[in-house]
């Protein structure tokens, strides 16, 4: 179980339950991380895991506050770009 961990990084642990397909854990992790830093990323990864879930104005809040706080491309580990440019184009498809 990867919730008996001492101490649990949210955000990791966040990522690893969404690729084992327990998004609802997976986005009560991504929140948890976010009331306690939410810093950009954060908000980058609660705002797809939001979009996964169908909550699209959640998830564009998120966004916006992510970029608020600075997100750029160059903020996240280089596989995850791609998922940057991706969530963009879902969440505001007038720009692209």
């Amino acid at each position: 179980d990867l919730h008996s961990f001492p101490t649990r990084p949210l955000p990791i642990l966040a990522m690893i339950e969404l690729a084992m397909g327990n998004t609802d854990a997976a986005l009560a992790d991504a929140n948890q991380a976010c009331n306690e830093d939410p810093n950009p990323v954060h908000l980058f990864h609660l705002a797809r895991l939001q979009l996964s879930k169908g909550d699209r104005k959640a998830a564009t809040d998120a966004f916006q506050k992510a970029h608020e706080r600075g997100l750029t491309s160059a903020s996240l580990h280089p596989l995850e770009r791609p998922t940057l440019t991706e969530l963009e184009a879902q969440l505001n498809p007038a720009s692209h």
